[in-house]
């Protein structure tokens, strides 16, 4: 690659690392109160509880890849974002169960419909991850702005 295409995908150094690892803290602490309060009030026999402690705790190690430096970051780097986007789709599955009372039988096949369809590009998003930070390609400049979109 050119040098002024060089992509910036390793371990942020000096005040970037800094202001990353401040920011995975905050994420991981909200992420273990937010642990602790739902399994202070879990209830064993309600799915919705369990679903919502392990919606948590499966998103936690995302937030430690900060500490780790190449090789080793990028691949954890990108195991662990496996787990932030399984997150994220259980907690439009949570979401589901609480609004399903609410919402007519269309409303419920849209909503599902909708999450069913945003799943091929969590795929291509956590392969454009991994191929990001561990093999220098830009895959992933491509699809991160479209991430909103499918959130």
């Amino acid at each position: 690659m050119p040098a002024s295409t060089t992509l910036h995908n390793t371990r942020p150094t000096n005040n970037a690392l800094v202001i990353e690892a401040w920011g995975q803290g905050f994420m991981v602490g909200a992420l273990v109160v937010m642990l602790a309060v739902a399994l202070a009030n879990l209830k064993k026999s309600v799915l919705l509880h369990k679903l919502i402690a392990f919606e948590l705790f499966i998103a936690i190690g995302h937030g430690t890849f900060i500490f780790l430096h190449p090789p080793v970051y990028g691949w954890y780097l990108s195991v662990t974002v496996v787990g932030l986007a399984l997150s994220y789709t259980f907690h439009n599955v949570v979401a589901w169960i609480k609004i399903r009372p609410f919402l007519p039988p269309w409303g419920l096949r849209i909503y599902l419909g909708i999450l069913l369809l945003a799943q091929p590009y969590w795929a291509l998003e956590i392969y454009a991850n991994f191929t990001y930070f561990n093999k220098q390609d830009p895959l992933f400049l491509i699809t991160r702005p479209l991430e909103p979109l499918f959130r």
